[in-house]
């Protein structure tokens, strides 16, 4: 008979208590972890949330001092394929953030490769405008986005403002869902980096915010929106 059977029972059942206790520890910490990680997450989503609708609140404001217009997109002309200035959207509405505070970030938004040196650009905090909200002209043989006035927005409760967007992208005119390739508004030279990066549409726990013209944010999955440039004024969306 082997030794370790002929041992004192006491030591047995010491043993096993320290096995059962290693056991239970390891299980404590793995939910201890996990219960750390979702909490972060959610505060992430909750400061997300605020951003947005201390951006939706400045775009109100800017469009008070401005005959009821919107933004620019970009306030200089783009060039072929993406947007070739560093005033855009966000530049139009910062004089209107309360106290002049800095430009408000996604904590949960990924800077990668080239975005971790251009990470201060306008346009690379983790959030886009809605690109329907603009509208495109020539002049002098350049493309300019001009914003829309609000009279264009029927349902502002349903119509998006800005929501969560790969770094480096500018304007969307659907959520930011696709993996494989960027639609909508970006900088060219951070086409790769978006690439890499996890699509804005699922950043909080398989969703994103968004900030609607009315002034409120939501959390929303990608499938809850109508697409199209047209709202039914049934169903949130980009359309007008």
């Amino acid at each position: 008979m082997s030794g370790f059977a002929n041992a004192p029972r006491h030591w047995l059942w010491r043993l096993l208590a320290v096995t059962v206790w290693a056991g239970m520890a390891a299980v404590s910490s793995v939910a201890t972890w996990g219960f750390l990680s979702r909490t972060e997450e959610t505060r992430h989503s909750s400061v997300c949330a605020t951003n947005l609708r201390g951006l939706a609140t400045a775009l109100a404001l800017y469009a008070d001092d401005h005959d009821d217009v919107l933004p620019s997109l970009a306030a200089a002309a783009f060039g072929a394929g993406g947007a070739q200035t560093r005033s855009t959207w966000l530049t139009a509405l910062m004089p209107y953030r309360d106290n002049h505070l800095p430009p408000p970030r996604c904590p949960s938004r990924e800077v990668v490769g080239q975005l971790r040196y251009g990470a201060s650009h306008p346009n690379c905090y983790g959030y886009a405008m809605n690109g329907y909200l603009m509208r495109q002209r020539i002049r002098g043989g350049q493309r300019e986005y001009g914003g829309i006035p609000r009279t264009c927005i029927k349902h502002p409760a349903l119509t998006v403002a800005l929501c969560d967007a790969r770094t480096g992208i500018i304007a969307l005119r659907a959520p930011d869902a696709a993996s494989d390739s960027v639609y909508g508004i970006y900088l060219r030279k951070f086409e790769a980096d978006i690439l890499t990066q996890t699509p804005g549409a699922t950043r909080h726990y398989g969703g994103a915010n968004y900030a609607f013209m009315d002034g409120h944010a939501e959390w929303h999955r990608a499938r809850d929106f109508r697409r199209g440039s047209v709202s039914d004024g049934d169903r949130v969306g980009f359309g007008l």
